[in-house]
């Protein structure tokens, strides 16, 4: 991703240099239209999507002659191109953009999800949206604090705040540390853990199916666990599975993502879920995945961009089990269709994804579970099973938030 970043620098200056008189210096510009411009294009290059990456960058008041650029981004290529851009263009300007993650947090700019699923909003708020989930044991990165709230970036690159309670905030040994030492996953649907090997013992917390817990020995019918944050409980033998041979034995077959998505039949919907308790139509593939070690990318309209394009519309004889059916609205001006909602194909014409709960219809007129309205918002399919280590489809194994940190 950093070799991507940099030949994307490099085209990007050369680029304005060839183009020195482009109409960014269109004499009917005033100066802070300019700026303006200069900035919005780095933004469009580096940062188009506010979801995986913050780039909140304006010009101010000038300061002895010279423009201040305030704000703050976590992209360090889009950093330099900023300035490399107002130097280019011989613009007078004082550097005050923050770099995130903030200095503020010392070395804990690694975090790890302490809850069985934590909530995640769009600003740092309890009344603000859900817009995402994250289950234990997740690892994430730590890119700046506002009060009891952490901004926070998941494995899918997406960013979005969580409170306190749900991470435990990690040096680069800490993360370390957890990244290498035996774990297990917990593989029911939902369960909990145990003060004692007992289940009748106090209860730890509640577990659903893909939360992480650091192995610590096995005692008898149950398995002794650790928490990101230094917890410990005991979870049934039977309920969870070793974590590297999970990894290790994971096979991302249409059949077995099919069957991962099963479970989830008739959980309630919930905007922003992304677990076995609730979950929105994306958080059901998304998971569905997740199970068999693969991380995608978190939203519908983002899935849409990724995997094996399949003709759109009343095709349905090229769409293949497992793949992903995104359906939407067009603008009847532009043209344009917008993602809206996506499913996964189970074959035979059927479907399942989350509306009002998880179910499953169908595109054949003459089923119980046909669809109209879905049949009328069909827009077109992706394959993703036979993509994987594609962009935007990676291994758990493969994914860089899983690896050491150097």
């Amino acid at each position: 991703m950093r070799i991507y970043y940099y030949f994307l620098l490099l085209f990007f200056i050369s680029t304005f240099q060839l183009n020195g008189q482009n109409d960014l210096l269109n004499d009917t510009l005033t100066n802070s239209e300019l700026y303006e411009k200069l900035i919005l294009t780095v933004k469009s290059n580096f940062a188009p999507d506010s979801r995986t990456a913050i780039f909140n960058i304006k010009s101010d008041t000038t300061i002895g002659g010279k423009i201040v650029l305030r704000g703050k981004t976590n992209l360090i290529e889009a950093h330099e191109a900023i300035k490399n851009i107002f130097t280019e263009k011989q613009i007078p300007f004082i550097d005050k953009i923050k770099l995130l993650p903030d200095k503020s947090l010392n070395e804990k700019i690694y975090g790890v999800i302490n809850n069985s699923v934590s909530n995640h909003r769009t600003k740092p708020l309890y009344a603000s949206e859900l817009t995402t989930q994250s289950l234990l044991g997740t690892p994430v990165n730590i890119l700046e604090r506002n009060g009891y709230w952490y901004r926070v970036q998941t494995p899918d690159n997406y960013i979005s705040w969580v409170d306190y309670g749900g991470i435990q905030l990690m040096t680069k040994t800490e993360i370390n540390t957890w990244l290498t030492a035996r774990k297990i996953v917990f593989w029911k649907q939902y369960g909990q853990s145990y003060k004692e090997p007992n289940v009748n013992s106090q209860t730890v917390s509640d577990l659903v199916v893909c939360d992480v817990l650091k192995y610590i020995s096995t005692n008898g019918k149950f398995v002794h666990v650790e928490y990101p944050d230094g917890r410990r409980a005991y979870v049934k033998k039977t309920d969870c599975r070793d974590h590297d041979e999970w990894l290790k034995n994971a096979n991302p077959t249409p059949e077995n993502i099919i069957n991962s998505a099963y479970l989830f039949m008739g959980l309630p919907y919930l905007w922003g879920g992304a677990s076995s308790k609730a979950v929105d139509c994306s958080g059901l593939t998304k998971m569905a995945y997740l199970m068999n070690g693969i991380v995608i990318q978190r939203d519908a309209s983002q899935q849409a961009l990724y995997g094996g394009s399949i003709v759109s519309n009343s095709e349905y004889e090229n769409i293949k089990p497992a793949d992903l059916l995104f359906f939407g609205e067009k603008d009847p001006e532009s043209g344009k269709t917008s993602v809206i909602h996506v499913a996964l194909y189970l074959g035979n014409f059927e479907f399942i994804h989350a509306a009002r709960y998880v179910t499953i219809n169908s595109f054949d007129k003459n089923s119980p579970v046909y669809s109209q309205y879905r049949v009328d918002n069909f827009l077109h399919a992706k394959n993703y099973s036979n993509n994987i280590d594609s962009p935007g489809i990676v291994k758990i194994t493969d994914c860089e938030f899983y690896k050491i940190r150097k």
